[in-house]
């Protein structure tokens, strides 16, 4: 775990040296993106079965499901297990605020996804993890994938923004599965971290970590959840894509 630290913080050097280089470089041609029509990047629903309205009831239902986990945990008291529900419960109203807020409508099979992958590590909270050792795999799988799409969309939105950057696929798929890595070791360290914190201050630390094979296995499952989306999701990411745009126009500009 030492050596992931080290790395990470090797990584975030030269990301930061990269930005400053990316910033002062003339070379790279900026173009501000105003009142650009997101609508011509809206993507149909997600290929999960069912339509729109299924998707909603079937989103609802779990997070009814996580309101009843999180329920519990704070009647028994127990702190770890009331982050480890309400936390992926406050995630799935992210769309709801990202629709209030930015007027992005999020479509529902995304909304369901993010809400399946939230409830699977609210569940794997409640001793699902120990009982069933495919289950840690296939929670990261799928919360790998959510991930993946936001590294997608961060790079087609910088992509968009700039006329002097163009992305092939082949490069795309590559960052999408290295920006995955990147936050699955992060998650690690943060794990890391939380069992360090408690063995200090004592009780249970709120995130678990269970070894180097749960570390390795982990990391393996994030890659197979980036590998699926970089090579067969992305498009369901174009919406969101869109929307970053603008965002890295204001980001650039300074305004």
């Amino acid at each position: 775990m030492w050596d992931l630290v080290t790395a990470a913080a090797a990584g975030l050097v030269a990301g930061v040296v990269f930005e400053l280089y990316f910033e002062r470089s003339t070379r790279i041609a900026r173009l501000r993106v105003s009142g650009a029509d997101a609508s011509e990047f809206d993507q149909p629903d997600a290929s999960l079965p069912g339509n729109g309205t299924h998707h909603r009831i079937a989103a609802r239902a779990l997070q009814a499901v996580l309101g009843v986990l999180s329920a519990f945990a704070l009647a028994q008291g127990n702190v770890t297990l009331f982050v480890n529900s309400g936390g992926p419960l406050a995630i799935t109203f992210l769309p709801a605020l990202f629709r209030r807020e930015y007027g992005y409508g999020m479509n529902t099979g995304l909304v369901l996804w993010i809400t399946v992958a939230s409830t699977l590590h609210a569940a794997g909270a409640f001793e699902l993890y120990e009982a069933f050792g495919w289950y840690d795999s296939l929670a990261h799988a799928v919360s790998a994938s959510l991930v993946a799409g936001v590294g997608y969309a961060i790079a087609r939105a910088v992509e968009r923004h700039s006329g002097a950057v163009a992305f092939n696929r082949k490069f795309r798929a590559t960052f999408v599965v290295l920006f995955v890595l990147a936050v699955g070791v992060g998650w690690e360290i943060l794990e890391f971290a939380s069992g360090g914190i408690a063995s200090i201050i004592g009780g249970e630390a709120v995130l678990a970590q269970y070894g180097t094979s749960d570390i390795v296995n982990d990391l393996v499952f994030n890659t197979v959840g980036a590998l699926v989306v970089a090579g067969w999701s992305t498009a369901h990411f174009e919406g969101l894509a869109a929307r970053l745009t603008g965002r890295v126009g204001r980001l650039t500009s300074g305004d």
